[in-house]
């Protein structure tokens, strides 16, 4: 196989498993990315399986066209693939789940058939995975077709702010910028405490929501270590029921057709379970990821909840790697803590920018005395933990020394590469790998 043919094999590859998941915001920029000028039967190809049957009926007709000129047989395998997923869609509105499982499969089998047709081979064990990977298309579609039925009734928020950090990181800081700027928060706020006295900015519904999850999934949000797959899998019903009841609860506590500020630390290790909605295209979304110094992180959860501060290390490891990796994509700036305290107002400007706001939202920087309340609302004084450079000395037991050294290279690479993820990404898989390797 030539070099050429091999990396057109494996764009399809990408192509293939990202249909089978049902990532359709993922396959349409992997589409975007592989266009070749000279590749017209593939660029034909990859433009038909990234149709979202969601959303875009033309363009699949005028991908299907544009590969019915290139590979007649092709496009004929992939229109029954098309007709598949819709009826697999029409059965799982009618509760048919098993039948529905069953076009799915026949669906994913017809899209190997055409790409076999296109001349790209498909080795054996990867059609087997792909058709194995129909239980999961079948699940994030019904979750998708649910959003999609809120979304026709006009009570969910327009776009999802998520605020996705480490407790006592500036997560509330910023979400009561963002708040106090014009976004939509939750009507049930969680009320302020003495760690937290200018409020935390989060739904109290919505984390005894996530806290449940977490308990089904056998974790808790202290937990320093990944929820295996197995679990995920296992506990396929509960995530269900959980995205259920989240799709309630964002139409119960924010205004209908708003920006809704959705903050809680436990959606870092719980994205994955709102994966399937923020793929489909049916809702905006954006991430805003503060950052602060693993090691003043540590401090501020042994200081507040008397979390040893080996195991604040690993929670902050945790929280963070994974939050960067199940965010990768979406549109997401990452922030550090100091600038939050120290420039609220550009913190505050690329946020907006980053939500594509105009000079015509009305932000409080526009009245002089909205402004002077909004800046008085971040306060230098809030940052009760700091650390000088090198390693803190409570650090220098092994365990501890370990997880400072990882949690460092991580906090490195998510400030020096915070704008460039075809930089941040590749050394936070390395990173990944590592903290994998250490994991309980």
């Amino acid at each position: 196989m030539t070099y050429q043919l091999k990396s057109i094999q494996l764009m399809v590859l990408e192509a293939l498993h990202f249909q089978s998941s049902g990532f359709w915001q993922t396959l349409e920029r992997l589409n975007l990315q592989a266009t070749d000028p000279g590749h017209h039967l593939t660029n034909a190809l990859l433009g038909t399986l990234s149709t979202n049957p969601l959303q875009e009926p033309q363009k699949g007709r005028t991908s299907l066209n544009t590969l019915e000129q290139e590979s007649p047989r092709s496009a004929y395998a992939i229109a029954l693939a098309h007709s598949l997923m819709a009826l697999a869609q029409e059965q799982i509105l009618t509760g048919q789940h098993e039948s529905a499982l069953a076009s799915l499969r026949q669906a994913i089998a017809w899209n190997i058939e055409a790409a076999e047709i296109a001349g790209i081979p498909i080795p054996s064990h990867v059609a087997d995975q792909l058709l194995s990977e129909a239980t999961q298309l079948e699940r994030t579609l019904a979750s998708q077709l649910n959003l999609a039925l809120a979304s026709q009734r006009k009570q969910l928020p327009a776009e999802l702010i998520l605020v996705l950090g480490m407790h006592r990181s500036g997560t509330s800081a910023l979400s009561g910028l963002l708040v106090k700027s014009g976004m939509d928060g939750p009507i049930d706020l969680m009320p302020a405490t003495e760690n937290n006295p200018r409020g935390y900015y989060e739904s109290v519904a919505v984390m005894k929501l996530n806290d449940q999850l977490l308990s089904k999934l056998g974790y808790q949000w202290s937990t320093p270590a990944p929820i295996q797959a197995e679990e995920w899998k296992k506990n396929s019903r509960s995530i269900e029921n959980w995205q259920h009841e989240m799709l309630k609860l964002l139409e119960a506590i924010y205004p209908p057709e708003g920006r809704a500020v959705l903050k809680d630390p436990r959606l870092c290790i719980l994205l994955p379970a709102l994966r399937p909605w923020l793929e489909s295209a049916l809702i905006a979304c954006t991430v805003f990821l503060p950052v602060r110094h693993p090691a003043e992180v540590a401090q501020s959860l042994w200081a507040a909840e008397g979390v040893p501060k080996s195991q604040g290390l690993m929670i902050w490891i945790c929280h963070i790697i994974q939050a960067e990796r199940y965010s990768r994509g979406l549109n997401r700036i990452i922030v550090r803590y100091e600038e939050i305290l120290d420039d609220p107002e550009g913190v505050l400007h690329r946020c907006h920018q980053a939500l594509h706001l105009g000079e015509q939202f009305n932000t409080p920087f526009n009245k002089p005395e909205a402004s002077s309340e909004l800046l008085s609302f971040i306060d230098p004084q809030m940052r009760r933990q700091k650390v000088d450079a090198g390693m803190p000395d409570w650090c220098h037991e092994e365990t501890a020394g370990r997880c400072y050294t990882l949690a460092m290279r991580i906090f490195e690479a998510m400030i020096e590469h915070q704008s460039s993820a075809s930089k941040l990404e590749p050394r936070m898989d390395d990173l990944w790998r590592e903290w994998v390797s250490l994991s309980p």
